[in-house]
């Protein structure tokens, strides 16, 4: 399976990495492991949930006026436009749409990430699997997202604010983050973030039960605007409810107590540490708050889960024993199997069978 190979080579090529943290970097390994993302990501034919209805709304965009009356956000309409008057394939705007996506996703984790190669792996199982081959508008705007803190630790609101914007005009929902430049910067002590964490986990159910019954939240789906994301909410499928105490909580958990107990061993600036501090932290809240919908809680929290692809590798790389780091590596390889694993069998996933373009 082509997923699995994919984690097995970025695997090994973490390995080499952690080996020894002080060798030079090979970045021939980083232009490989770039190169094979690409290739799975970018050369793919007919994979993913949505290809299908991206396919019908390439062939059905026409002119300038079909950009303005589509439903889909209208910077990624004109980028559909625009592809299209470049070469007219389908197969060539998914290249070039995912290759815009990854790259600046890539140079996120190669400014930041204390091992690429770790990012990429969780990239993968997380962020590739679920939006940049599915939910392709999300997944560059996550990207976008992503690019933006740059912008928080430099303090720098309009360009954050733009960069925001720009990630809004792909999908709408990236406006959730926007509240994260002044959150970010927020001293939390640790034992506030755990009575905040466990309190969560306590009021969710009843506030569940409250937005399932309330009348406010019916009349709310009914509205026009709001239609496209009661999908969400009322499908059988993305609409399912989500445990409080699922799997996905506790990996969340456990991964966010690994952060806080080596949070001072931590090699990197104080602002970007309390930055992934406080944005995981969002991501549990938003997950367990928004459980009434398991694609609603993923999608909207994802925002901010993302910054995993920074915070796993620096609680990795922090760990000055070998065989430490080597343990936590062995966790995190077996949490991306299984990811993929519990993903691939997602029923009409689109995932499988995997398909290269037919050249």
């Amino acid at each position: 399976m082509i997923y699995y190979f994919v984690i097995g080579i970025l695997a090994l090529f973490s390995f080499y990495n952690l080996t020894d943290l002080n060798r030079n970097r090979n970045k021939y390994l980083r232009i490989l492991s770039f190169l094979m993302i690409l290739v799975v990501g970018g050369l793919r034919y007919k994979v993913g949930a949505d290809w299908d209805s991206y396919k019908n709304i390439y062939y059905e965009t026409i002119n300038i006026a079909d950009i303005f009356n589509a439903r889909e956000e209208k910077l990624f309409m004109f980028f559909l436009y625009i592809s299209k008057k470049i070469i007219n394939s389908y197969s060539f705007f998914v290249f070039i749409f995912f290759l815009v996506s990854f790259y600046i996703k890539y140079n996120v984790f190669k400014k930041y990430s204390s091992d690429i190669f770790l990012s990429l792996i969780i990239y993968f199982y997380t962020l590739f699997l679920i939006y940049d081959v599915n939910g392709i508008r999300q997944g560059m705007a996550l990207g976008l997202v992503l690019f933006s803190i740059r912008y928080i630790l430099n303090k720098e609101l309009l360009q954050f604010l733009v960069i925001i914007s720009i990630a809004t005009l792909f999908h709408t929902s990236a406006i959730i983050f926007i509240p994260f430049y002044w959150l970010a910067n927020f001293t939390i002590s640790k034992k506030i973030i755990i009575v905040v964490i466990i309190s969560s986990l306590i009021i969710s159910i009843p506030i569940r039960m409250l937005i399932e019954q309330s009348s406010y939240m019916q009349l709310l789906l009914t509205m026009d605007s709001f239609s496209h994301y009661s999908f969400y909410i009322e499908n059988n499928i993305a609409g399912r409810k989500l445990p409080i105490l699922s799997i996905a909580v506790f990996q969340r958990l456990f991964i966010f107590s690994l952060f806080i107990i080596n949070f001072d061993k931590i090699k990197a600036s104080d602002e970007l540490k309390r930055l992934l501090l406080n944005g995981y932290f969002v991501s549990i809240l938003l997950f367990v708050f928004l459980s009434f919908s398991a694609d609603l809680a993923a999608r909207g929290s994802f925002y901010y889960k993302s910054l995993e692809t920074l915070l796993i590798p620096f609680i990795i790389t922090s760990q000055n024993k070998l065989i430490n780091r080597m343990l936590l590596f062995i966790i995190i390889i077996l949490f991306a199997i299984y990811g993929t694993y519990r993903l691939l069998e997602i029923p009409y996933g689109g995932l499988i069978p995997y398909n290269l373009i037919k050249l």
